[in-house]
């Protein structure tokens, strides 16, 4: 593996771990009070463009670690509605 694998890899973990400690976050206090939904869209929109790019050009460390974002803000959006009620 060389260095630019390494760093396309050490890159997708990162992004497919960054949002967790959130969802746990918002899971314990049971809150989401503080997440904005433009935020959240943003995300979402910037995580399904990369897939795309990364469909496009055949790069699974960016559709990997995308599909991972994605899901992980799903999952916010799925907690702020629930909270919000």
């Amino acid at each position: 593996m060389n260095i630019v694998n390494i760093s396309g890899f050490l890159g997708s973990v990162c992004s497919a771990i960054a949002l967790m400690p959130q969802i746990y976050k918002v899971y314990k206090l049971k809150s989401a009070e503080a997440l904005s939904f433009l935020m959240l869209f943003n995300y979402l929109l910037s995580s399904i463009c990369w897939m795309i790019y990364g469909i496009s050009i055949y790069s699974n460390f960016i559709i990997f670690s995308n599909i991972i974002s994605f899901l992980c803000i799903v999952t916010l959006i799925i907690q702020k509605k629930h909270y919000e009620d």
